[in-house]
């Protein structure tokens, strides 16, 4: 007599080791709902931190939630196909704000809902109710939060965030964003050289490597259809070790044409004080090293 046998979920079980999965680090939950945001199309997002409790407001003036039930179905992120192909959301980033919070109420197009956590982590059916209009089209607050972030936090978060964030009414800095930087289109990506700020590689906004090095360094922000943040909160790059090389390779040979059109620059103009602090770098890569042939002296750095 034979039998067959099928792939079976837990649900429950699944949906509660699911928060072991996420990143220990505090922010995830911060970043997801930042994403949803820039999704969305919002043009700027306002975070509201209430002084002496423990509660947080999120705030955006993007497309909105036309069925609060996509935010809230694992796995099944309800975005457009184009930024399903470009992007990959996983739709599974809100868990981590479910398990931050105690109590979530979220307002979109007119609807409202208000829930505890664990009776939803349960599964347990909530009501949806009306709510006023509102300026923004989206309002989620999370009350009941252990670890909320403050000022210096959120800045470090969204260094090269591409939509400005508000926090407690100020404009948070965003120094390494791509609409507050020059970057060259690469293979790879957008990539910004010599800025003074620590190497760092972006994806979809949020830093995903960061080498800290003394002198000049490099901003990359990579691009997403390309390139996929590890499962579940994209808090490292998947294949790290064999994306690596690629991106570097392309780093480098965006500095080696640089520094080739300066050096050309540098023999038209006859800057030659150029070529005496340039001269290690030139020696130390063999496709440029032809260059200090043309030229009639040793520079005195070598």
């Amino acid at each position: 007599m034979s039998s067959t046998l099928q792939l079976r979920v837990n649900e429950r079980a699944l949906i509660q080791n699911l928060r072991l999965a996420f990143s220990s680090e505090k922010e995830t939950w911060i970043k997801e709902l930042l994403q949803n945001s820039r999704r969305a199309g919002a043009s700027a997002i306002y975070i509201t931190v209430e002084p002496g409790t423990s509660t947080i407001t999120f705030e955006d003036d993007g497309c909105g939630l036309r069925d609060l039930q996509n935010i809230l179905t694992i796995a099944e992120s309800g975005w457009s196909e184009d930024l399903l192909d470009s992007e990959k959301p996983y739709g599974m980033g809100f868990l981590s704000a479910l398990f931050a919070a105690k109590e979530i109420t979220i307002a979109s197009h007119g609807k409202m809902v208000t829930f505890d956590t664990d009776a939803i982590l349960d599964f347990q059916d909530v009501e949806v109710s009306l709510s006023q209009k509102s300026v923004y089209s989206t309002t989620i607050i999370l009350s009941g939060v252990t670890h909320l972030p403050d000022q210096r936090r959120l800045e470090n978060l969204v260094r090269g965030f591409s939509v400005p964030v508000f926090f407690n009414g100020q404009e948070l800095d965003r120094p390494c964003a791509v609409d507050q930087m020059q970057f060259v289109k690469t293979e790879v990506g957008l990539v910004s050289l010599d800025t003074h700020q620590d190497t760092t590689w972006y994806l979809q906004g949020f830093p995903i490597h960061t080498w800290h090095v003394g002198g000049g360094s490099d901003i990359v922000h990579l691009d997403s259809r390309k390139f996929v943040g590890r499962l579940p909160d994209r808090q490292q790059l998947e294949n790290f070790s064999e994306v690596y090389p690629f991106v570097q390779q392309a780093i480098d040979d965006l500095h080696e044409d640089f520094l080739r059109r300066r050096c050309e620059v540098a023999i038209q103009e006859e800057n030659w004080d150029f070529f005496h602090r340039n001269a290690w770098h030139i020696l130390n890569n063999k496709r440029l090293r032809p260059i200090l042939n043309q030229l009639d002296f040793l520079p005195n750095t070598l």
